[in-house]
């Protein structure tokens, strides 16, 4: 057959194909031999970018979404590290000055030991060594070696006595004492810039720099 007329009153959907009935008196289907109509369209491409953009721009808005919860962490993480190298700075500062006075003070001054000063002073050395073993509180190589050499200076300052020829050697000490600190709290500092995205390069120099290595 070459051709046929369609009638869309004739035609009616059973859920397994069309049903045609009554065409140039001829039935083209019947309920156990349905004819099955493919219908094939191009792509709508109109309807289709509009759908792919609202995904890009969905994707786009979670992935700055989570850029900016990152960087509200990082924020709160720099503002406590920053509170503590305040009171770390302060802490250790108050200890290099109490040790050094004290230590002066024994050395120069005949049966100073036995003056409230020197208690006052002592009392208040240990107390601040304690407070800065309290914010030194990590366990790595570093923190232990300031924690060490803070109770090594105690130990040499609370064992001198006047005239004593190892007030330059617990001097010293306190001196090295300082540096180490200063050396955690520029640590310290690298991470707050890190976290503050401070110096930070774009992704192609990191790239770059990483290729050049």
């Amino acid at each position: 057959m070459d051709g046929f007329e369609l009638r869309v009153g004739e035609i009616r959907y059973e859920g397994k194909g069309v049903l045609i009935h009554q065409v140039e008196k001829n039935y083209l289907g019947t309920s156990e031999s349905p004819i099955v109509v493919h219908v094939d369209t191009d792509t709508d491409w109109p309807a289709i970018i509009p759908s792919g953009a609202g995904v890009v721009v969905a994707l786009l808005v979670a992935w700055l979404t989570v850029r900016v919860q990152q960087n509200q962490i990082q924020g709160n993480i720099s503002n406590f590290r920053n509170h503590w190298m305040s009171e770390l700075r302060a802490a250790a500062s108050e200890l290099v000055m109490v040790m050094r006075v004290l230590s002066n003070a024994i050395v120069k001054k005949k049966d100073f030991k036995v003056t409230d000063e020197y208690y006052d002073y002592s009392s208040r050395m240990l107390q601040v060594l304690s407070r800065v073993e309290l914010l030194l509180s990590r366990d790595d190589e570093h923190s232990d070696q300031i924690r060490a050499l803070g109770n090594k200076i105690v130990r040499k300052v609370l064992v001198i006595d006047f005239r004593d020829p190892k007030h330059q050697e617990v001097l010293d000490d306190v001196t090295r004492f300082q540096n180490l600190v200063r050396e955690e709290l520029e640590t310290a500092w690298a991470h707050t810039k890190e976290d503050l995205g401070i110096n930070r390069k774009f992704l192609f120099l990191k790239i770059f720099g990483r290729l050049l290595k």
